[in-house]
């Protein structure tokens, strides 16, 4: 079975369901960006990258399919490395002793 067969399929499993338009469609964002999330490992630009979106718009759609504790979730298995602010970069290279 082909991609659109199996997407026709499950339309017409939804349509059985009971699932209107607007539960469908946000079952199937909700679906293909917690998909791409976990691939990302909760990288949200390069999760809007894949899925081909702005960032911004990513995270608008992340606040109302609320999934902003599925993303916590998603990232808790990432390194939470910072870069320091520009402020304390400047001061390292500024610094008599920075190398």
């Amino acid at each position: 079975m082909g991609i659109q067969e199996a997407l026709i399929a499950t339309v017409a499993e939804f349509e059985r369901c009971g699932f209107d338009y607007d539960e469908s469609v946000k079952f199937f964002k909700r679906q293909m960006i917690v998909s791409s999330l976990e691939r990302n490992k909760g990288n949200q630009c390069r999760t809007a990258r894949e899925l081909g979106m702005h960032r911004n718009t990513l995270t608008r759609t992340i606040n109302e399919l609320k999934l902003v504790a599925k993303v916590a979730e998603i990232r808790q298995g990432r390194p939470q490395w910072r870069r320091p602010p520009r402020s304390a970069q400047r001061e390292q290279r500024s610094h008599p002793m920075a190398s």
